[in-house]
């Protein structure tokens, strides 16, 4: 994965039918902060001009090095972001269960705090307010254990991808295994569905490696390549 992650980085050619995940990864890696920085997000909540590259869907066992790889391409954003003359972050990296809590508590002030009125709004002052800390996101462990989560998700990553933001998750869980016996199940089926068609999933349950148990001073290390989480 290392490998192809190093080889698709170089890609600027329009995406070829036959490597969607290379192509995705490739245009990540070449995003340049002018596209995504958090201001022009703000400032255009219907997209920006340039359509964005699609996101992508980690998912295999504990240690295969998922997480690791998200690390990678987050940490070249942050290089990038450094040598800009912004010092506006363009990108965010959170795990999942903390960044739900997070639109919950966001949704009960606007409701309580600044008064706003109707699902459909404050779900835009949500979506404004996550856009404004950087429309790249990364979520680590993403999963679904809770219902009031299961039926918000469709509605608001469909805002989010529509307002230009790209989605990388890390997860245990095959797509279509989210949720697996959860309470109204049947209404989170649409999200499912939504996932994989707007994001590239790419499946690492082959991998013979546990990064977790190369260790290093605290760190793992393979082939010269700092690992660390999943």
């Amino acid at each position: 994965y290392l490998e192809r992650i190093d080889a698709s980085a170089a890609v600027n050619a329009a995406p070829s039918t036959n490597d969607d995940e290379a192509w995705s990864f490739g245009r990540l890696f070449s995003l340049t902060p002018s596209w995504s920085h958090p201001v022009i997000a703000a400032d255009n909540l219907s997209g920006p001009s340039l359509a964005p590259p699609k996101g992508i869907y980690l998912h295999g066992g504990p240690g295969c090095g998922k997480t690791h790889l998200m690390n990678v391409f987050y940490d070249s954003l942050s290089s990038s972001s450094s040598s800009s003359s912004s010092s506006s972050p363009h990108q965010q990296k959170v795990h999942f269960h903390k960044f739900m809590l997070d639109v919950h508590r966001q949704m009960h002030l606007a409701q309580t705090v600044h008064g706003i009125r109707g699902s459909d709004a404050v779900l835009h002052h949500v979506l404004t307010r996550i856009l404004q800390k950087g429309r790249i996101l990364c979520f680590d462990e993403f999963q679904v254990t809770d219902v009031a989560d299961a039926l918000l998700l469709r509605r608001l990553f469909t805002g989010l991808v529509e307002r230009g933001a790209v989605v990388v998750a890390t997860s245990n869980r095959a797509p279509r295994e989210l949720y697996k016996g959860g309470l109204q199940r049947e209404l989170f089926v649409p999200f499912v569905d939504w996932l994989e068609e707007t994001l590239v999933v790419v499946g690492m349950w082959d991998s013979e490696v546990d990064y977790r148990l190369v260790m290093s001073g605290g760190r793992g290390v393979a082939g010269g390549v700092s690992v660390s989480g999943n």
